[in-house]
């Protein structure tokens, strides 16, 4: 199984609205702080992991390169002289080299620029010159913090979801307003663009470190400077922070016979979730479902394998999962839930996961796809938690196809039923994606006589 490695490893297609560019080093939470958490061995088992466990081969002069170029970025260049790494196929000199010159960096800066500063960066450096969006290093809070996002459960925030919108400028823009929280209340919209918080620019801030100025403590106040659509001036907001509550699967009747499910991530309860969800709506009747992956970006394989074994036959293929050495495919494990007829709702901001999910039911015919374009992310990321850097590194190492050995990597899945929307409508009453999925299942209903 994919689960079973000496470092606890979990393959997961992550939240991708929140992960589009790559990781900087967190300046914010650093600075010129002189804590001595990391070393060179930290630097020493991420670069081996990457160069070992990545997609494609590693070219090592280069990420020791962009390394060094990213620590010459924030020392005094006209002081540093450090020794040029060596030409030719010789890693054990490249590696002395590079340990050298970190080694006299770590001594000429480290109480002024910040020990751990220092190997952060060295660390950004590395996996930059992968050119992977997707390959980040978490350090201990950054990791407990990804690992509750897919556990849902709680955390005291204001309550969005955001993303980095790559067609926009990579502008940080609200996908979704989560009910009954302070952003709702304080009238946070949907494609609202967040300008700054706490007078911080977010221009060129990745979402972790986004994620980092919206949350804290319960009742402590944030204030974003938001654009809003068809608004000249700029808005500002404070909103006090509370107590967040996510579930992974909510879910109701609608119109007396239709199962509404609505996943909002792949986590570690989505099974468990989806499960007792299906036994309430068989229970009430239900005689068709709709299952709503909309702005859904992502989350554990092993959730969407969970999620498309509700609904597809035993042994069906769900995805093919294709590393630097070998292809191998991941197959449905049967259900014990009645099968009905189903739609599944996709739009712009549904990845991975989510892509999974809606190519596997697409492709086995078991459902029928209505909404706009998806995402298109076709990468696949195993987390290792580090034993010497503390944290973990989620690092691409495959890529995935559908059943039908579909590529959608920066294509996306085309619907069944193109229906473009904006995505602030969705839940309201001019959700048509929706009116258009329920026409589907009363025709489906009635034609076949359920």
């Amino acid at each position: 199984m994919l689960f079973n490695k000496r470092l606890r490893v979990l393959i997961v297609i992550f939240l991708i609205f929140l992960q589009f560019f790559i990781i900087k080093v967190n300046i914010l939470s650093y600075g010129k702080e002189n804590k001595k958490y990391l070393s060179l061995s930290s630097l020493d088992e991420i670069f081996y992991l990457a160069k070992k466990q990545y997609v494609e081969e590693v070219d090592q002069r280069a990420v020791l390169f962009s390394s060094m170029k990213a620590l010459q970025g924030i020392l005094s260049s006209d002081t540093v002289k450090l020794t040029a790494l060596p030409q030719g196929e010789n890693i054990d000199l490249q590696m002395y080299t590079y340990r050298k010159n970190i080694t006299q960096i770590l001594e000429d800066y480290g109480d002024k620029v910040g020990h751990d500063y220092i190997i952060k960066t060295a660390i950004s450096g590395l996996l930059e010159a992968l050119n992977d969006p997707y390959t980040i290093y978490f350090d201990k809070d950054e990791y407990e913090r990804f690992n509750s996002s897919l556990k849902g459960g709680n955390f005291y925030g204001i309550g969005i979801l955001i993303e980095i919108d790559k067609d926009n400028d990579n502008q940080l823009t609200v996908v979704e307003t989560i009910k009954n929280t302070p952003a709702e209340r304080a009238d946070i919209k949907n494609r609202d663009i967040i300008i700054k918080i706490d007078g911080i620019s977010t221009k060129g801030l990745s979402i972790d470190e986004s994620v980092n100025l919206l949350r804290g403590s319960r009742g402590s106040k944030v204030e974003l400077l938001v654009k809003r659509k068809n608004i000249s001036d700029p808005l500002r907001f404070e909103i006090v922070r509370d107590k967040i509550h996510i579930s992974s699967v909510e879910s109701n009747l609608i119109d007396g016979k239709i199962g509404y499910i609505k996943l909002s991530v792949f986590g570690e309860e989505t099974n468990k979730e989806l499960d007792e969800a299906l036994k309430e709506l068989e229970k009430a009747g239900s005689r068709g479902y709709i299952l709503d992956l909309r702005n859904n970006g992502g989350g554990y394989v092993i959730a969407a394998l969970d999620v498309c074994s509700k609904f597809m036959p035993s042994n069906s293929v769900v995805v093919y999962m294709k590393s630097r050495n070998e292809i191998n495919a991941y197959n449905t494990y049967g259900s014990t839930h009645k099968s009905v007829p189903l739609v599944v709702l996709v739009n712009e901001s549904s990845a991975s996961a989510s892509e999974i999910t809606a190519g596997a039911l697409q492709d086995s015919k078991t459902a029928l796809l209505i909404g706009t374009k998806t995402f298109g992310k076709g990468k696949v990321q195993t987390i290792y938690e580090l034993q010497r850097a503390g944290g973990a590194l989620k690092l691409t190492t495959a890529y995935y196809m559908t059943p039908h050995k579909k590529d959608i990597d920066k294509k996306g899945l085309t619907p069944d039923i193109l229906l473009e929307m904006d995505s602030s409508k969705i839940g309201s009453e001019e959700d048509i994606q929706l009116q258009k999925a329920k026409e589907y299942l009363f025709e489906k209903n009635s034609g076949n006589g359920r």
